[in-house]
């Protein structure tokens, strides 16, 4: 492939109304899902909360405002545990705060619900902690950026307890942890609450902070830094190694060409050595065949003081070919671990043992689906940025290495919100067999067209169907030198080289940047195929699984029936989000799930 010593090509983002050029740049994009007005709430104490179990935006149950926060597993790095809260310059929508204004000001908030502190003194010994990191993997605050922790004070007013301002002087690839104490008087009411904000540039994502692990209670010290919790923490890599998604006809032909082993990061926050149980589990949620489901690491696994390791997946899971398989199936990969993390925070207070109402095994499960359907993907379905050029007549493209012939019959790609908006421009979908000597197998003008829902991919049907082989590359060419962005996954780094650019008359193989353009190549096309998967991915699921006595769901359900394995009906509930269990013996249990009129089944395993 011809390659550049220099190019003129670039990815590129929106400063302040106008296009700002750097080589193989980024722009991250975060949810639109708008939020309702969030009605104030008056909470107890311990507040906690550690964003694992939040997508896209923070828990209203906790947070009152926070609907421009971005929770994800993909901007920060070493996070303390699964998922933390990103600010920047951007709203909820993906649009910056105010591109007109060229000064600092306040941007992203995150505030809590009213918490009441009332009839408690400085003896109390009241405390507040937390996790920050400037920049990781997003855009370095620059010096005059300013990140700030403020307490309501019960003259109605906030008061300024702690910040940090950007530079190098803040770069790192750890977490920092501060804690700080609610000693004052002003502070001891029953509608205190506490809110971090960002003061840096508006027009854009540029200065980016990301919080972790929020934590205030009595009874601490400030030496409390340490954590009795175990977690599994930052995103799996994937099951099929550079590939998210795999045609099915394609991957039962011959799965274990496809399997490989995953692995995923984990954390003592604890200032003392503990011994944890890594398992793991691969089903099929369309067939409901269990593939594997027991423990990983043979036996139990030190983890020392403050420890990060990676916990690795089984290399002896062993799929059968399927002779005739169903168009559309999905494959769920589940880490979890026996860590001896309470499910609530305990105390001793005097001659009593205090338990109160925090699970702290909420981060120790992650689970991951795998759609198997008609297509290909490097990317996991959701842009973390966007990247694009602004040259007339340039070209990207990404490459497929198809492992059968096969009919193309469609393209997807996701092309995001942001601004500048793309939408009405054209350009002309293209699809290559080879670069070099530019062989283009077909090319047809696509008219961009809003989105309608989050991480949409536009499914375009070609003029006409292709029979290929061996090598393609999927993309367009631009007619216009206005940005046109296209949905970039961050968290598939090992796909950065199937990436190509042209701005002239040569091709350049993308080295410099870190992830994957969304766009997929589509085969014999059948809507069923979509609608035969929603209920699947959809499925309510249980965590943690294993359960120490309480399981949780991340929305209500309406029903739950719970069953022994000789099918004797076990436990029995209505609606709810949280379901205590504890009553039962510690075993294997078979779960129907009922969410209006559709039931799912799933496994649980109690040991407690």
């Amino acid at each position: 492939m011809s390659r550049l010593s220099k190019s003129a090509f670039f990815f590129v983002f929106m400063i302040c109304g106008s296009l700002a050029f750097s080589q193989l740049r980024i722009a991250p994009i975060k949810s639109n899902k708008k939020q309702t007005q969030v009605e104030f709430k008056t909470l107890n104490l311990p507040f906690w909360d550690d964003f694992s179990n939040s997508e896209n935006t923070p828990d209203t149950l906790l947070w009152k405002v926070g609907e421009d926060i971005f929770v994800n597993d993909a901007l920060s790095i070493n996070t303390p545990t699964y998922k933390a809260a990103s600010f920047d310059g951007l709203k909820g929508n993906g649009i910056a705060h105010d591109m007109a204004n060229d000064f600092n000001a306040n941007t992203d908030s995150l505030a809590s619900h009213y918490i009441d502190l009332s009839g408690r003194s400085a003896a109390d010994s009241i405390y507040f902690s937390f996790f920050w990191q400037a920049g990781g993997y997003a855009e370095l605050p620059d010096e005059t950026d300013l990140f700030s922790l403020l307490f309501y004070a019960a003259d109605s007013t906030w008061q300024t307890k702690w910040s940090a301002t950007g530079g190098l002087s803040t770069l790192s690839d750890q977490f920092q942890q501060e804690i700080i104490a609610v000693d004052s008087a002003k502070y001891l009411h029953d509608k205190f609450r506490f809110k971090f904000v960002l003061n840096g540039k508006s027009t854009g994502p540029f200065d980016s902070w990301h919080l972790d692990y929020i934590y205030l209670n009595e009874h601490r010290e400030r030496t409390d830094t340490a954590h009795f919790d175990r977690a599994l923490t930052g995103k799996p890599t994937s099951l099929f190694g550079i590939y998210r998604e795999i045609p099915a006809h394609v991957f039962f032909k011959n799965p274990m060409t496809f399997l490989g082993a995953q692995q995923v990061g984990t954390r003592n926050l604890d200032n003392l050595p503990h011994a944890v149980r890594y398992y793991y589990q691969l089903e099929n949620l369309t067939t409901n065949e269990v593939y594997y489901d027991q423990e990983i690491s043979g036996a139990a696994v030190t983890l020392e003081p403050a420890q990060m390791d990676t916990v690795f997946g089984p290399t002896d899971v062993t799929l059968a070919s399927q002779l005739d398989p169903l168009d559309s199936q999905v494959i769920s990969s589940t880490f979890y671990m026996f860590t001896g993390d309470k499910n609530l925070f305990e105390e001793v207070i005097g001659s009593d043992t205090v338990f109160q109402d925090v699970d702290l095994k909420v981060n120790d499960t992650i689970r991951q689906t795998y759609t198997l359907q008609n297509h290909y993907a490097y990317d996991d379905g959701i842009a973390e940025y966007a990247a694009g050029i602004n040259v007339k007549n340039g070209k990207i493209a990404v490459q497929f290495a198809l492992a059968e012939p096969d009919t193309l019959t469609h393209i997807d790609i996701h092309f995001p919100n942001i601004e500048p908006d793309a939408t009405g421009e054209s350009v002309n979908l293209m699809v290559w067999t080879d670069l070099d000597r530019n062989i283009v197998l077909t090319s047809q003008a696509y008219t961009i067209t809003s989105n309608t829902r989050l991480n949409e991919f536009k499914r375009i049907k070609l003029d006409k169907t292709q029979l290929v082989r061996d090598t393609i590359y999927i993309g367009f060419q631009q007619l216009v030198e206005d940005y046109v962005g296209v949905g970039f996954d961050k968290t598939s780094p090992d796909a950065k080289d199937q990436i190509f650019y042209n701005t002239g008359d040569q091709w350049i193989q993308n080295q410099r940047l870190d992830g994957i353009l969304m766009i997929r190549p589509v085969f014999h096309f059948d809507s069923t195929f979509i609608l035969s998967n929603n209920k699947v991915l959809s499925a309510p699921v249980p965590y943690p699984n294993p359960s120490k006595g309480i399981i949780h769901f991340q929305k209500d359900i309406d029903r739950i029936s719970i069953f022994s394995l000789d099918g004797s009906l076990v436990f029995e509930a209505g609606s709810g989000r949280q379901f205590d269990i504890s009553s039962l013996p510690n075993q294997l249990y078979l779960m129907r799930i009922g969410v209006g009129n559709t039931t799912t089944s799933s496994k649980l395993i109690l040991n407690q």
